[in-house]
């Protein structure tokens, strides 16, 4: 898996090309919960800086995206995922909430809790989502995402 940690672009150049959900659960990328989950975790958790002392570019925890924070949107993200479950027929009712969680990442972003990393990740996913298919995908992408992440910082 490539170094993403350096990309310009996030969104274009990885979250793109790695990030996809399918209608057809058998057609689901073998790295969509385990190299791709693990990968992001490390950029929106990790950022390169330099040293003032030594000029040289090391890796620390960035200040935003904390474990708590994120994990709220993860929840809330399986709350619709087991409604959905539940009753498939109430997808569409309950389709303009989930998309609501785009708006509650720009507050989030908005307040300096997490990055344009972070919202550029739960948009590009909330966008992907149009059927209980997607959403059921999405929400275990978050889950492996949500263990790599907290295997990333794990002090916070």
């Amino acid at each position: 898996m490539e170094n993403i940690l350096g990309l310009r672009d996030f969104k274009r150049d990885y979250l793109d090309k790695h990030v996809q959900f399918t209608a057809d659960p058998a057609k689901v990328s073998p790295l969509l919960y385990s190299d791709v989950p693990e990968a992001i975790a490390q950029r929106i958790g990790m950022s390169l800086f330099t040293d003032r002392k030594t000029q040289q570019q090391k890796l620390g925890a960035k200040k935003e995206n904390k474990p708590t924070q994120l994990r709220r949107f993860y929840d809330e993200l399986c709350l619709w995922a087991e409604k959905v479950a539940g009753k498939p027929e109430s997808f569409q009712m309950h389709l303009p909430l989930v998309r609501m969680l785009k708006a509650k990442v720009a507050y989030a972003k908005g307040r300096g809790h997490v990055d344009a990393d972070f919202e550029a990740l739960m948009r590009h996913c909330i966008d992907q989502i149009d059927s209980p298919v997607k959403l059921h995908q999405c929400k275990t992408f978050f889950e492996a995402f949500m263990g790599f992440y907290k295997a990333t910082r794990p002090k916070d």
